[in-house]
């Protein structure tokens, strides 16, 4: 794992892709060695050969997936690191799937859907992929336990979701907030403007129906009056 862990953080899982990795690229290397002898270039087909197999023993180890009490990790890269992080908590829907040689040697795929931006993750040929399935729920119901809160967010004063310490809007609720300041510690919202707004369409909307029914009601009371002129004797 080539990804620091925070303060108070600690691994619950890592996962790693199937041993059947190396059968892929045994085949692969022993059709690279057959094409090369077949032109007289053993030892050319014997070093990409070997070649292949070592790539595949790389990809192997460092593209994990790391489970901890805060975090979903996703590393991979041999010569450029690449990760990606999803806290636990934006974590949605967890599937995974196998199909008959996945259930026979114990690999499948898992997908996993979050409300981060990069909101969906997916692996496959992972070596038991329920195991990390129940890491995640695990560290899920570690982080609720914990109630553990990151250092640079904050609870939105009206749906009490945890967003960013600056943001300006909640992405849960989409009440407008102010930044916060030394002077304005929390979060001040600004939903006056929507309520005035919609007190406003209310009372457009009230009027709008008091017009019509005064309008129904002159209506019916003119047919009144002229029918009362026609069957007055």
């Amino acid at each position: 794992m080539r990804t620091k862990l925070q303060e108070g953080e600690y691994v619950i899982y890592i996962a790693k892709k199937h041993w059947i990795v190396y059968l892929v690229g045994l085949f692969i290397a022993m059709a690279i060695f057959l094409v090369a002898d077949f032109i007289k270039q053993t030892l050319w087909g014997v070093f990409l050969g070997a070649l292949v197999m070592l790539y595949v023993h790389l990809e192997r180890k460092f593209n994990i997936w790391v489970v901890t009490n805060r975090r979903f990790i996703d590393e991979r890269g041999i010569w450029v690191f690449y990760s990606k992080e999803t806290p636990v908590d934006k974590i949605n829907n967890i599937t995974f799937s196998k199909d008959i040689l996945g259930r026979i040697f114990g690999y499948g795929g898992i997908f996993i859907q979050s409300a981060a931006e990069l909101g969906l993750t997916k692996a496959s040929l992972i070596a038991k992929p329920e195991m990390l399935q129940a890491a995640i729920i695990e560290a899920q119901k570690q982080f609720i336990a914990q109630n553990i809160v990151p250092p640079d967010t904050a609870p939105c004063p009206v749906c009490k979701e945890l967003i960013k310490k600056d943001a300006l809007k909640c992405r849960f609720c989409g009440t407008v907030l102010v930044e916060m300041t030394t002077e304005n510690p929390v979060h001040e919202t600004v939903n006056t403007v929507f309520i005035q707004d919609t007190t406003d369409k209310q009372k457009r909307s009230y009027q709008e129906t008091d017009a019509k029914e005064n309008n129904t009601n002159n209506t019916n009371q003119e047919i009144f009056e002229r029918r009362g002129k026609v069957w007055r004797p």
